[in-house]
């Protein structure tokens, strides 16, 4: 047999997967990390090999160059990291120096006993935030050595259990403060140790500060140290609120908090359990959680134990590492300022001493106790104080005490500044309070946020006391204008209430004068005209007769004999007045004449301002007779609710004092053409006969029922009853006549006089009633187009 002779295209494809695979492997550089090549073939004839390749190059490039880019920019990254952290080491080493400064001399001014009460308060106040600063201070250079990998582990021969129980006595202070059981168990197995002091001191600090601080009163927290094998072991277990699962795994994170909202109930950093991590992690150790929602959590930390056989055991005692007292008392000055029950709160017992005293009251929210203190220092002498430590106990004391100002921080636990700004904004009965926040954040969106709620002022933080002192004045002064127009507002809608209930007893009135000129007939209002009108003219006529003998007696011949005098003296008139005796007299004569002149004026004008007034009486006389006898029959669309609920108003008086029940059953009547003044007159007279009729027979419950009702298609019916002592059998029929009645000092008119009303207008009055003691219902059914031939419309 011959041998197998391989075809072109076979060669061709042969050739072809060759360069693949070569191509392949080349590639396989890329997975590496390489990219510094460059794919080659070898093939010239195969275009889309070519493509292929010159698409893998362009490909590989652009990743070289993304490459180079990303490393630049990783560069510049951990060179900003570096000067980072050097700054935060070079600002920490600076802000220290100030901070020996103040505490220093501090120190030596507190243990003095010459101050007064409120200069020791306030240099306590400064201490104890001087040490909170200076613990801050402390983590922050901490972190910066950290991350610049200069914190080197200074190990020495310690005893734990001495050094762990120095801690926690220091603590039991502040742990009967808060009402927490503090417990601390040894172990005696344990000998000296190598430790780094410093490390040992912040990390059982810092899990302790955390256990006190997140257990609430009547808890318990333990310190324990344990030996097992070449390992020690310390754990701090406490009763508190626990940790929920998903936060445990990012407990250690640096900046992490819990809760990192605007409500949290405790300040912090979120440094002080990553800076603890990294402590156990130098040490070779490590750290671990243990938490359960709302039953408590135990840390527990690790080390290796490690001995230096040739140390003598008096090492131990040697002086502690600089600033270590410093750091305990920063330390637990940090958690003090945190307490609910810090002394320097002001109580509500204090604010309730000063009450009796005139002053505007105010309102201060903010969870930070020194803080509160603070402000209501530089307040108190001018207003009445009242704190709060968060929103919700804030909105507690608006409502109890009325402040004319609100301070209010805005990261507060339970309840915010931002929301206590907007339930106050939206509640009528306290939104004109103006509302200042105070914040530490820095930024315009803090700025905006609070406005947008509604708040009235910002104050940032640190603010001078003259600042917040104007600001205050400033608010006070709005809040009092405010009152002001209120007040002015207040009063208007008196008065015009008062004007409108008098108006509508004008308008009753004026309609019984109609109803009892009807009855005595025209002539006697007529006479009662014509005798004021002749007691006018009379007034008149005595003023005219006084102004003829003022001007019959006046000193005219005396004015024209002086006119005289002069035209004759025209000539040599300033020779005469000058040289002669009767020239030099004239001056003294003319001003004598004019000051007669004069009071004779004024009493003519006093006498005819008499006239005209009396003539003006005469018009209005003569006016109010047209418009007495104009009322009549004036009829006018209108709603019949409407004078339903103005009968109600002239009668407020009577039953708010009798304590009577007004219970309102209307339906829809819609605009009816009547005359108001003869329909309120009758309901004006059924509700104060009802209201009589109840006092006499005084239920248990008392009510007057008002009722409306479309009777028909032509009719309406108006209804007022009421459970008084109702009408006997015999004198439903006689109840409407005049002059019956059966009230002691009754006169037997009102009832009669609406009957009138009600006939005119075309109505039908009725009466219903069980009899003695069963109360009675009127009833008064009208026609949609009452009978009255005045309308006011044509009027």
């Amino acid at each position: 047999m011959g041998q197998d002779v391989n075809s072109p295209q076979e060669d061709n494809f042969e050739n072809f997967v060759s360069e693949i695979e070569a191509i392949s492997n080349q590639l396989c550089l890329v997975v590496k990390g390489d990219f510094n090549f460059t794919i080659e073939t070898k093939n010239t004839q195969e275009r889309s090999l070519q493509k292929l390749v010159m698409l893998l190059n362009f490909v590989i490039d652009t990743a070289r160059r993304a490459l180079l880019e990303v490393n630049e920019q990783n560069l510049k990254l951990t060179e900003l990291d570096r000067l980072k952290s050097e700054f935060m080491a070079n600002i920490s080493h600076e802000l220290r120096t100030p901070l020996t400064l103040i505490l220093g001399p501090l120190e030596n001014l507190l243990e003095h006993d010459s101050f007064e009460t409120t200069q020791l308060t306030n240099l306590k106040r400064i201490h104890r935030n001087a040490m909170r600063l200076y613990m801050l201070v402390n983590d922050l250079l901490d972190l910066s050595k950290i991350e610049a990998g200069k914190f080197t582990v200074n190990e020495e021969l310690i005893d734990i259990n001495e050094l762990i129980s120095e801690i926690v006595e220091d603590s039991y202070g502040l742990a009967r403060e808060r009402k927490i059981e503090l417990t601390f168990v040894p172990c005696d197995q344990l000998e000296l140790v190598l430790l780094d002091r410093k490390m040992m001191e912040k990390i059982t600090l810092n899990l302790l500060s955390n256990a006190l601080k997140f257990t609430p009163a009547e808890g318990s927290v333990i310190v324990e140290i344990n030996k097992i094998e070449n390992v020690l072991y310390l754990s701090v277990k406490d009763s508190g609120i626990g940790i929920p699962s998903e936060e445990i795994s990012r407990l250690f994170e640096r900046f992490h908090q819990l809760d990192s909202s605007s409500t949290r109930s405790h300040e912090g950093t979120g440094i002080g359990l990553s800076l603890i991590n990294q402590f156990v992690t130098l040490m070779k150790g490590k750290i671990a959680v243990q938490s359960e929602v709302g039953k408590g959590s135990i840390f527990t930390v690790e080390l290796p134990i490690q001995h230096l056989e040739n140390q003598i055991q008096g090492d131990c005692q040697k002086e502690k590492v600089g600033g270590s007292d410093y750091i305990i008392k920063a330390s637990l000055s940090k958690l003090a300022l945190e307490s609910p029950k810090s002394p320097q709160d002001l109580s509500t017992k204090e604010s309730l001493q000063r009450e009796n005293r005139d002053l505007p009251s105010i309102v201060i929210a903010d969870d930070n106790p020194d803080m509160r203190s603070y402000i209501t220092s530089l307040l108190k002498e001018f207003y009445q104080v009242y704190s709060a430590q968060n929103g919700e106990e804030a909105l507690k004391a608006i409502y109890d005490h009325d402040p004319q100002v609100i301070l209010s921080d805005i990261m507060m636990p339970v309840m915010d500044g931002l929301e206590l700004t907007q339930r106050v904004k939206s509640d009528p009965t306290i939104q004109h309070i103006p509302i200042i926040l105070i914040t530490a954040k820095a930024g315009k969106e803090a700025i905006v946020s609070g406005l947008t709620m509604g708040a009235d002022d910002y104050l940032s933080k640190p603010f001078s006391p003259k600042e917040l002192q104007a600001r205050v004045e400033s608010s006070i002064r709005l809040y009092q204008n405010y009152k002001e127009i209120l007040d002015l507002n207040d009063q208007l809608k008196n008065e015009i209430e008062e004007r409108k209930i008098l108006e509508t007893k004008n308008q009753v009135l004026n309609a019984e004068l109609i109803v009892a000129a009807r009855r005595a007939g025209m002539a006697d209002i007529s006479t009662s005209v014509l005798h004021n009108v002749g007691n006018v003219l009379n007034t008149i006529n005595t003023s005219t007769m006084l102004v003829g003998d003022k001007i019959k007696n006046s000193k005219i011949s005396n004015l024209i004999e002086l006119a005289n005098l002069v035209k004759e003296h025209e000539i040599d008139f300033p020779s005469f007045v000058s040289n002669t005796p009767q020239g030099q007299r004239l001056a003294g004569y003319i001003i004598k004449l004019s000051d007669i002149w004069s009071n004779d004026k004024v009493s003519i004008i006093d006498e005819m301002k008499s006239v005209e007034n009396g003539v003006q009486h005469v018009k209005e006389i003569i006016g109010k007779q047209n418009l007495l006898s104009g009322m009549i029959g004036i009829t006018e669309t209108l709603d019949i609710h409407g004078v339903i609920e103005d009968a109600i108003l002239l009668n407020k008086d009577q039953y708010i004092k009798s304590e009577i029940n007004i219970v309102r059953d209307f339906e829809n009547i819609g605009n009816v053409k009547i005359d108001r003044i003869k329909l309120l007159q009758i309901i004006v007279n059924l509700l104060k006969n009802g209201i009589e009729s109840i006092n006499e027979q005084n239920p248990d419950y008392k009510k007057i029922v008002l009722k409306t009702q479309q009777k028909d298609q032509h009719h309406f019916m108006i209804q007022v009853s009421d459970n008084g002592i109702g009408v006997l059998k015999e004198n439903i029929p006689k109840i409407f006549s005049f002059g019956f009645t059966t009230k002691k000092n009754g006169h037997g008119f009102g009832l009669h006089s609406s009957a009138i009303s009600a006939t005119e207008m075309g109505a039908q009055f009725q009466v219903e009633s069980g009899g003695a003691g069963k109360g009675a219902t009127f009833s008064l059914i009208i026609p949609y187009e009452t009978s009255d031939k005045k309308d006011k419309k044509n009027d």
